[in-house]
């Protein structure tokens, strides 16, 4: 197969004075001519008939000609693939090849179909589809038709400063959506769609502040066991979903999925083994640190033969809303959420002495340096300390 350029192929002349550039493929002595999608129309001054590429006057010149190097490796990379595969191709598979390519969407689209992507096959929690919707979001804010080939540390850079300037984001913040942004450019790579640039992100320096956050004191958490909710046993079961999650360190949407085979007895003492929705690591938990929380599980599965440990979960959307009312009826001016109970959690088994390695093992996390963070030294630690093997009275 061999390739080359070719403007304004048909001789046309017409008032605008700018013409198509398009590939030439010539395979068995048989040609084709392939319109190159997206690639503006030039006039005659800006193309090099010699070299076959666009002119030193052009003023894009070095960013055109390197549009025009990728669609003619984009193909060789095609028909080399396709002959490691003993196929014979003709002018007819190129030209489908080539013509039905996502390279036609733009970044956007192919960030988009990818995201229905995961909705269909449920293959993200709900927090990571809302941080790749709101990353959408941010991306068609910024430029709703980015092309593949114009993905470049340049335009990486642009849409940090847009999240700086425009949405006032912090560094935490625009880590997350750029991270998200290299998956998403990690994809369109494996789907060929881009050459792979590993240096693409490589000039973004994000200073990420340390999170501020929020936990309840001893006194708050036994503020909220102890308040009277008789007659509201929607508020009821949000409470003792709230006191098993400070008990525990599970986000809600893990306690939702939480069945007997996940409680275990050892040695006469309870324990929850499991995997994280958000990672798939495992965690185990020492759930026989808090009685009351082994109180919990019991009355629940006293009441129904469902085999999940607590039944008639809701949304997380719907659990938030009903921990605001938790919240005001209790008198707790803290912002209760998923969060608060795990930070709680944390907050308590570092004040009871465990190791850095043992609280990152019950929390589930990929990397110990997360939970790093949480051992900076704060009041609560130091009024709360306790020796790790007793039993915490909540």
């Amino acid at each position: 197969m061999n390739l080359s350029y070719v403007f304004n192929r048909n001789n046309l002349n017409n008032k605008s004075g700018k013409y198509t550039v398009s590939i030439r493929v010539n395979v068995d002595g048989k040609s084709d001519y392939l319109k190159i999608f997206g690639f503006p129309k030039l006039e005659k001054k800006y193309w090099d008939f010699e070299k076959k590429c666009v002119g030193n006057s052009h003023p894009h010149q070095s960013k055109l000609n390197s549009i025009l190097n990728r669609e003619k490796e984009k193909l060789d990379r095609y028909y080399i693939d396709e002959l490691d595969k003993q196929r014979i191709l003709n002018l007819k598979d190129i030209r489908h090849f080539y013509e039905n390519q996502k390279e036609r969407e733009s970044f956007n689209e192919f960030v988009a179909m990818n995201h229905k992507k995961y909705i269909k096959d449920n293959e993200l929690e709900h927090r990571t589809f809302q941080v790749y919707r709101t990353f959408l979001t941010h991306l068609n804010d910024f430029n709703a038709h980015i092309r593949f080939y114009e993905l470049s540390r340049e335009l990486v850079i642009d849409f940090n400063n847009f999240l700086i300037k425009k949405k006032k984001l912090k560094g935490a913040s625009r880590k997350k959506y750029l991270d998200k942004f290299k998956v998403m450019y990690k994809e369109a790579a494996k789907a060929k769609l881009v050459a792979y640039d590993e240096l693409l992100f490589d000039k973004l320096k994000i200073k990420v502040e340390h999170p501020i956050r929020t936990a309840l004191t001893i006194d708050e958490i036994k503020k909220i066991r102890d308040h009277e909710l008789t007659g509201n046993p929607a508020l009821l079961q949000c409470r003792d979903e709230f006191m098993f999650m400070c008990y525990s360190g599970l986000y809600y949407g893990d306690l939702r999925k939480l069945k007997e085979g996940n409680l275990v007895l050892h040695k006469e003492k309870y324990v929850i083994s499991g995997e994280r929705s958000k990672n798939n690591n495992r965690f185990i938990i020492p759930i026989y640190k808090f009685p009351q929380a082994i109180d919990i599980i019991k009355r629940y599965k006293d009441t129904t033969e469902d085999e999940y440990l607590f039944p008639n979960t809701i949304s997380d959307q719907k659990f938030n809303v009903k921990l605001k009312g938790l919240a005001k009826a209790v008198g707790i001016k803290k912002n209760l959420t998923n969060k608060v109970a795990r930070h709680s959690f944390t907050d308590l088994m570092i004040a009871s002495g465990e190791k850095e390695q043992m609280v990152s093992k019950m929390l589930g996390h990929t990397k110990t340096e997360t939970t790093r963070e949480y051992y900076n030294m704060n009041i609560e630690h130091l009024i709360n300390s306790r020796f790790s093997d007793q039993v915490i009275d909540l």
